[in-house]
């Protein structure tokens, strides 16, 4: 209702002359588009048969002019058999696609970097792409690689590996004014918290992150989220894979939001990180914080293990265009 009547008071007061982005000038209301959903990040194939059997007339259609919109912009395809001018049998569509999180949701916020928990939608954990056709055959298209010349490039000595643990077991409806009463506009501190495992002046909580297989290399960057659930002054210490311990405050029940940089050699197949609620002259008995996310960014081995399936990024290097990545996997047999 909250959310309703704040919607119903910005329509009354808005001026015409206020011209905002909606997020949808992609739209060419000459094409037709056709949504799908996505739900897991990853690399996609869609067939011919399947679009055959959901529909699409796919008669006298010109591969080349296929496109495919995600998060309001053109993604880049492989298509196999497009060079002939003709969608047919055997032919398919090859895309990386990412599932849903709080990127667009953070528009919500009075102030969009104040979202508490990016990596998870407040509303919907499904994200939907669109494929159309447009009237030109020059799109986006991944590059394909013929050089197998792999001796001719050195190899890169590591790569860039995503942590990710967000915790959504709970939602908290951010500060509250002297009535008990939340903002009803979306403000730092609302958003996705790990309500199960709250934690009070004197208690810990320690989170441990798997890091298998630690490079030599740049220092790893983590990132986090604590929320304050209380009104009163908030104090914490945060102690790294190195026991570096690092002490901050902060008033209210907001986000605090940290940036720290680690030396990769601090950390092992699992990096602890502890979240220690201080006391202060202002913290009351309610004093109470909880984790929203915590993100983590290191140097990694090409090694695979035994995984199924790794995602990595690799470091820009600008010495030359081309250089190769040795990966080492497990087989299980």
């Amino acid at each position: 209702m909250r959310r309703l009547l704040a919607i119903i008071v910005f329509l009354l007061v808005s001026s015409p002359a206020i011209s905002q982005p909606y997020g949808n000038e992609w739209i060419d209301y000459s094409q037709a588009y056709y949504k799908f959903p996505i739900t897991q990040t990853g690399i996609y194939r869609i067939s011919f048969s399947d679009l055959q059997n959901a529909g699409v007339p796919l008669v006298g259609q010109d591969p080349r002019k296929f496109q495919i919109i995600g998060r309001g912009k053109q993604q880049y395809l492989y298509i196999a058999g497009e060079s002939d001018g003709s969608f047919d049998a055997g032919d398919y569509i090859e895309f990386y696609a990412k599932s849903n999180d709080g990127y667009l949701d953070s528009l919500v916020y009075i102030n969009p970097t104040d979202i508490t928990n990016p990596f998870h939608s407040l509303f919907s954990d499904t994200a939907y792409y669109f494929l159309t056709v447009s009237s030109s055959t020059s799109n986006y298209r991944f590059t394909i690689e013929t050089d197998l010349s792999f001796a001719n490039f050195n190899s890169a000595p590591f790569v860039w590996s995503d942590v990710i643990q967000d915790y959504p077991s709970g939602y908290f409806l951010g500060p509250t004014n002297a009535y008990g009463v939340t903002d009803p506009d979306y403000v730092s501190g609302e958003g996705w918290i790990e309500t199960t495992n709250p934690f009070g002046v004197g208690a810990s909580v320690t989170k441990a992150l798997a890091t298998p297989n630690v490079a030599n290399g740049p220092n790893a960057i983590m990132k986090a989220a604590i929320v304050g659930l209380s009104k009163d002054g908030h104090s914490l210490r945060i102690v790294l894979p190195n026991s570096t311990q690092l002490d901050t405050s902060w008033n209210g029940a907001l986000a605090a939001k940290f940036s720290l940089s680690i030396p990769s050699s601090s950390l092992g197949p699992t990096s602890n990180f502890t979240f220690l609620g201080l006391s202060n002259a202002y913290a009351t008995s309610n004093n109470k914080k909880a984790v929203s996310y915590i993100w983590l960014r290191y140097p990694k081995q090409s090694n695979g293990g035994g995984a199924s399936n790794i995602r990595f990024l690799v470091e820009d290097n600008p010495s030359q265009s081309k250089y190769r990545i040795d990966f080492t996997f497990s087989l299980c047999l």
